[in-house]
């Protein structure tokens, strides 16, 4: 599995190809002082062990050249779906937009345990606050500005049960800076990011699978729940698909509803 340092601003990722590293070594093991090894169960397990570093924890985290550096976590998944980001205590790197030269970056999107734990590791010092500033939504546009509508508009027939969150744990309102806009029903989250399903329509899965998984997602759930909502949003979304589906499959589409 490849090693993930550092991936912005143009530093190139850090692989077991290209870093010199000996494959021979138990890279968990020699992160952990052996408390953890290679092959122990659940090392496997996909997009976990992230947790155990919270804002603020102090770490220390492998960088370019297999050296441990010293910092702070600074970002994790909540806040950037993707990463934990650390700022070291130095400057190391030359990406000044990037923490200042001191931000370094483990991958938990696509990564194992293993992976997470082999390469960003708990120090014994205090933690210390970091501050996530609160951001105003981006403005949508397109297709997405749409599917955003169609939001407002199953909120808007709900009688107070539904409402747009932002920036909001999924059944709190917690802050998470990671999270963008979503529909919540009865105080719990429904379906995904508005922002997530406008990026996979635009750069992804296309618009055609897009809108079934709205469809799926949001809008039959209201069904059951909101007949009004899904009156009005489910118009709104066979609406949208009018201009998506071909004729071949048009049909189809309308008869979903």
């Amino acid at each position: 599995m490849g090693i993930h340092s550092s991936l912005k601003g143009g530093i190139p990722m850090m692989t077991a190809e290209n870093s010199g590293i000996d494959r021979r070594i138990d890279r968990l093991a020699e992160a952990t002082g052996g408390r953890l090894r290679w092959n122990d169960p659940d090392m496997d397990d996909f997009e976990k062990g992230w947790e155990d570093f919270p804002l603020g924890t102090r770490v220390e985290v492998r960088t370019t050249n297999d050296i441990w550096r010293k910092g702070t976590i600074v970002e994790t998944i909540r806040e950037n779906n993707r990463e934990i980001s650390v700022e070291c205590d130095e400057k190391w790197h030359d990406d000044m937009g990037f923490y200042g030269g001191r931000g370094a970056t483990v991958m938990v999107y696509m990564n194992s345990r293993r992976g997470i734990l082999s390469n960003l590791r708990k120090i014994d010092e205090p933690s210390r606050e970091v501050v996530i500033p609160r951001r105003e939504p981006v403005k949508l546009e397109g297709k997405q500005a749409e599917l955003l509508k169609i939001a407002e508009l199953a909120v808007q027939h709900s009688g107070g049960r539904l409402r747009l969150a932002f920036n909001e744990e999924d059944e709190s309102e917690d802050f998470v800076g990671g999270a963008a806009r979503f529909l919540k029903l009865d105080g719990k989250r429904l379906g995904r990011d508005i922002e997530l399903y406008g990026f996979m329509g635009d750069d992804i899965v296309g618009w055609q699978q897009t809108l079934a998984m709205v469809l799926e997602e949001i809008i039959f759930p209201l069904k059951s729940e909101l007949a009004e909502s899904y009156a009005k949003a489910g118009e709104a979304l066979r609406t949208l698909g009018e201009s998506v589906y071909p004729e071949n499959i048009l049909q189809q589409w309308r008869d979903l509803f």
